[in-house]
């Protein structure tokens, strides 16, 4: 697939497998937007981050996004509420708010 200047939206894109794709992503050519809530790790990952917390629901301003990449995720917690608003609601609000022409989710229990 060519990707040479797509904008791809990667969650979770401040460590592990989202980080990991949103490099990939650059090296082929896609414009990134990076989604994570660590601003210090965030930085310098893609062409625009967006330090947020998919818990307390989106953040404005993502703009037209040809490639959604729902990577954000948490594992082990005891708050049962953030779990399903980070691992379930907000891939699903992001893909109908965005209506981009692809989507990938991600799952690992790594």
């Amino acid at each position: 697939m060519n990707l040479a200047g797509a904008v791809c939206l990667v969650t979770g894109a401040s460590s592990g497998i989202g980080r990991a794709t949103a490099a990939e992503l650059v090296a082929r050519g896609a414009r990134v937007i990076a989604l994570g809530r660590d601003p210090e790790r965030l930085a310098g990952v893609g062409e625009r981050q967006v330090v947020h917390d998919l818990a307390h629901g989106l953040p404005e301003g993502l703009g037209p996004v040809d490639v959604l990449v729902n990577s954000a995720g948490i594992g082990e917690t005891d708050d049962v509420e953030r779990l399903i608003a980070i691992n379930l609601v907000a891939p699903i609000r992001l893909t109908r708010a965005l209506a981009p022409r692809r989507v990938v989710f991600v799952s690992s229990i790594a």
